[in-house]
């Protein structure tokens, strides 16, 4: 058992290491989290489990096992395949509890960002090499090239960021300065739009954590707003990116431009589905919000082109925001469930930079993305419960905040 103990950590250091490629090598994953389940039963202590005694986990332990026994009770066997994905975020905080090696976990986590970062610069410089062009608006080819789904990416990237400067703390400081940096100026120059919105809400919260030091954190602020100006008015990406324009635009109308972004045909439908009196409760489950939501699109004639209509119809886009399909899906008492795990993280963590800073960029995430739809979404919930535990832990650098 001693030796199943030392190798736990660093099994788990390669789980979450292989969560940034798990669009590439989506089997690892779940591999890599049965031999944690077996080896978890060998080394688990009674005293690991009081570190799951928060109310933030009881609240997600709560919407968790609702949203399951919904699917069970209700007979909503069409959605029994959302159940593992469920149980996955409970997953990544238990078998975490007997970690004690934080600082193995993150930097695997940051290291195996960055060579993904270094796998997609190289797939994007022979891109550029051979077509002559770096349009990164709209584009099939952009998941090809990220290795992964532009949201995604840019998530995982900046939550590398915000470690890769919780790191800084411990040792080699101009090496995880650099990386981060390197995070940030990719996720601007794939103009991944939740993204970029939370580096700059990183940005503005560091000063408010960096108030001891004033001036380094006003630096940061400058520096970070001049960087995304100046990229922002080099790079068309991002213009056409957050102003839903096009190479060949001359006048902009929101109105007109709003009918070229998904998310306004999405979350009108989404939010135009009615509730009887028992789905307002308990949820329509999530194929039938599904059916309700492509049935939506079939009907919808606002859509920029028949083509554009088409693509929904076929693409049966969920809600792409996590609150609003747990509403649909579950109904209000899991939504209040899921945002109190999340008010709870807030206030439990709140004394950590770090921590609140990833957990915002989830909070953010989630009004454009639903994650609950994908294995790697449910995992990356799991990831950032177990990784505010690390920040916040009371041997890690960096306890309360940045001015420490």
């Amino acid at each position: 058992m001693r030796q199943v103990s030392k190798l736990y950590p660093y099994i788990f250091a390669i789980f979450c290491g292989s969560l940034p490629f798990g669009n590439v090598i989506k089997v690892l994953p779940n591999l890599l989290l049965i031999v944690l389940g077996v080896a978890f039963l060998f080394i688990v202590k009674k005293k690991d489990i009081k570190r799951l005694q928060t109310k933030s986990f009881y609240a997600l332990f709560s919407f968790v096992l609702l949203a399951i026994f919904l699917i069970v009770i209700k007979g909503r066997w069409e959605d029994s395949g959302y159940i593992p994905k469920l149980l996955s975020i409970l997953a990544l905080p238990i078998l975490a509890i007997p970690i004690k090696r934080y600082l193995l976990v993150l930097k695997i986590f940051v290291l195996s960002s960055f060579a993904l970062l270094l796998f997609s610069v190289f797939k994007i410089v022979r891109h550029v090499i051979e077509f002559q062009e770096f349009k990164f608006a709209t584009g099939s080819m952009i998941n090809e090239l990220l290795l992964g789904e532009r949201p995604y990416i840019g998530f995982m990237y900046i939550l590398a960021a915000a470690i890769s400067f919780y790191l800084a703390r411990t040792s080699q400081k101009f090496v995880w300065y650099l990386l981060s940096l390197c995070f940030i100026v990719m996720v601007i120059s794939i103009s991944a739009r939740m993204a970029i919105i939370s580096v700059l809400l990183m940005a503005f919260a560091s000063v408010f954590y960096l108030f001891q030091h004033l001036k380094i954190a006003v630096l940061i602020l400058v520096s970070i707003l001049f960087l995304v100006a100046g990229l922002f008015k080099l790079n068309d990406n991002l213009k056409q990116r957050f102003l839903l324009s096009t190479p060949a635009s001359k006048t902009y109308v929101l109105k007109e431009k709003l009918i070229l972004e998904p998310r306004f045909h999405i979350w009108q439908c989404a939010t135009n589905l009615g509730h009887s009196a028992p789905s307002f409760f308990l949820g329509k489950g999530f194929k039938q919000t599904e059916r309700e939501l492509t049935n939506c699109y079939q009907q919808r004639t606002t859509f920029y082109t028949e083509d554009q209509k088409q693509w929904f119809v076929n693409s049966r886009f969920n809600t792409h925001n996590q609150y609003l399909d747990i509403y649909l899906s579950s109904g209000i008492i899991a939504l209040i469930l899921f945002i109190g795990f999340l008010v709870f993280a807030f206030i439990e963590n709140r004394n950590s930079y770090f921590a609140t800073a990833i957990l915002v960029f989830l909070i953010l995430f989630l009004i454009t993305e639903n994650l609950i739809y994908r294995q790697l979404g449910t995992m990356l919930i799991g990831l950032i419960v177990v990784f505010l535990s690390f920040l916040s832990a009371k041997t890690g650098p960096g306890r309360n905040n940045l001015s420490q």
